[in-house]
């Protein structure tokens, strides 16, 4: 029964694509939820005696607008440590995140993952409320658990997306991220806003936060959705119940035609090369797919690869604003700007709809150029990255110039923030170009999960930095600073990808169809009859 027509009322791809969008929206709830309820956790304000010049402070700023009444009182370091501790973990599981997709399928691996935080989730206000060191222990199981989130979703991405909506496909699931941090942070800034609980006298009002229930809400939908995912979620077309014939056979000329394409371009054509008029089904491709992955990854060539080190370093540029606005953003718009944690979360969320709005954009632009041949792959991912790096940089150096003007810093946030819609059509969708379509999916996984490690120490050293340079005091001056050393890494990110990033196929990502009677025999349907009389390798043997 064909997902056109029975279960679904659309194609099942798109399902798969709208899942994976959705958990990725979970995910990243519970993963921004405590930079802002943080806030409401510790009673943390300006310092003003610890300078002379008050011109470094924002005026709107009212030490005594209410007296919250806090269950800790950690200092910023203390902070720092709660709110990077989950890269700790995180980096350890991006790599064997890869292997688990291979062994186990993306499927389960996600839904582990997802169930798992869910758990942690529900313990994240009593694991605070015993020692803080629980929760920096807790927070660090959460990131083992994140970690393998990202590559998994790339291989299943790998796995759906035929090439012709790899840009769209791609941007569409992986936007899950910002619309994570935009649910995510505003619930938690509405739900966390302190309240009054009584008044002795008209000046001295007392507040509490709720703060807790944005921990077990997030968990509980959590919890939920991990069902649905378990039902409507498969690893490919091949394993798929309800998908029609007709989407099946489109998938599987699609990726044969993409691959014979490149082959065309490269002049590496040979005898054994299929056509879309193949008559295999994706059944024998999966089971080549599976011959294939016996290989070893030729990580020598992959690392030799200047390509896959432009992903890496655009990567990690990205990364060290994205994560040091997504964790202290919140702080900057309490402790600085003097916005109230209901403001805090809607604003704050404001810059994350536009990055959606313009990674959209962004991806079926960059589709419709190379479609046309307006411009090459190449092209189109270094444009797509200058403009993500290159206007991120500006826009954080002017925030830091309007100083203690609210609007102006909303504004240049939600410009910073935006632009970065353009990276998920840069360097985020450059590792599924280097490699020919079945190979994608062999190879994505691998690099992703490399890329994602070393994305990840931004995430380590980000919170800790900000937190050392603001340990004294939040100042327009201290605040300087930290966004002028993340415009310093994101113009030089903006660099590296104009010298190295490539949209072209890359050697160790070829393909060719060649004939094997020794694997035929090895590779029989259930009756022993061939499967097929073709295999996949890889063309370089000598890793």
């Amino acid at each position: 029964m064909g997902c056109s027509t029975g279960v679904f009322c659309c194609k099942c791809r798109y399902v798969i694509a709208t899942m994976g969008f959705i958990n990725l929206i979970l995910i990243y709830m519970m993963r921004v939820d405590l930079n802002v309820t943080i806030l409401a956790m510790v009673n943390d304000t300006v310092d003003k005696t610890s300078t002379n010049h008050s011109s470094f402070y924002c005026s709107n700023f009212s030490n005594h607008t209410y007296l919250k009444k806090t269950e800790f009182n950690w200092n910023r370091l203390t902070q720092g440590l709660i709110l990077g501790a989950f890269f700790w973990g995180y980096i350890l599981t991006q790599i064997p995140g890869g292997i688990l997709a291979f062994r186990f399928g993306p499927k389960w691996v996600i839904f582990s993952s997802l169930f798992g935080c869910a758990i942690t989730e529900f313990c994240v206000p009593t694991a605070a409320r015993i020692r803080a060191e629980l929760l920096i222990t807790l927070r660090v199981i959460q990131g083992l658990l994140q970690g393998v989130v990202m590559p998994n979703t790339g291989c299943l991405v790998g796995n759906w997306s035929p090439p012709s909506e790899k840009s769209r496909f791609t941007t569409f699931v992986f936007s899950g991220l910002v619309f994570g941090a935009v649910i995510g942070q505003s619930l938690a800034g509405v739900i966390s806003q302190p309240r009054i609980i009584h008044s002795t006298n008209l000046t001295t009002p007392m507040y509490i936060s709720y703060w807790p229930y944005v921990h077990y809400i997030y968990g509980v939908i959590a919890v939920v959705f991990s069902g649905i995912w378990a039902i409507l979620v498969f690893n490919n077309p091949n394993q798929h119940p309800w998908i029609s014939s007709t989407e099946k056979q489109y998938l599987l000329s699609a990726s044969i035609n993409n691959y014979s394409e490149n082959d065309k371009k490269s002049g590496k054509m040979t005898s054994g090369v299929v056509n879309s008029t193949d008559s295999r089904s994706l059944d024998n491709i999966s089971v080549e797919t599976r011959v294939l992955h016996k290989k070893p990854v030729p990580w020598r060539q992959i690392f030799k690869s200047a390509p896959v080190w432009s992903i890496i370093i655009c990567h990690v540029c990205f990364n060290w604003s994205f994560y040091s606005l997504i964790t202290s953003m919140p702080t900057y718009m309490c402790r600085v700007l003097g916005f109230s944690m209901t403001e805090n979360g809607l604003l704050s969320s404001i810059p994350y709809i536009a990055q959606s709005i313009v990674g959209l954009f962004a991806a079926y632009l960059s589709d419709f150029v190379i479609a046309k041949r307006f411009l090459s792959t190449t092209s189109v991912r270094k444009l797509n990255n200058v403009i993500a790096l290159g206007g991120l940089g500006l826009s954080l150096i002017c925030v830091s110039l309007v100083g203690c003007n609210r609007m102006a810093a909303i504004v240049l946030f939600s410009v910073a923030i935006g632009l970065m819609g353009f990276s998920l059509a840069g360097y985020g969708s450059n590792a599924l170009d280097l490699a020919q379509f079945t190979m994608v999916v062999y190879f994505s996984r691998n690099i992703i999960s490399v890329t994602n490690t070393a994305a990840t120490l931004p995430g380590i050293f980000g919170p800790l930095l900000i937190g050392y340079i603001t340990r004294n005091s939040s100042s327009i001056q201290n605040w300087m600073i930290v966004f002028g050393i993340a415009a310093g890494i994101a113009w030089f990110g903006a660099l590296m990808n104009l010298w190295l990033t490539s949209g072209e196929i890359q050697p160790w990502g070829r393909l060719t169809y060649m004939k094997n009677t020794n694997t035929i025999n090895s590779v029989t349907t259930d009756n022993g009859a061939p499967k097929f009389q073709n295999i996949i390798t890889n063309q370089n043997d000598d890793q």
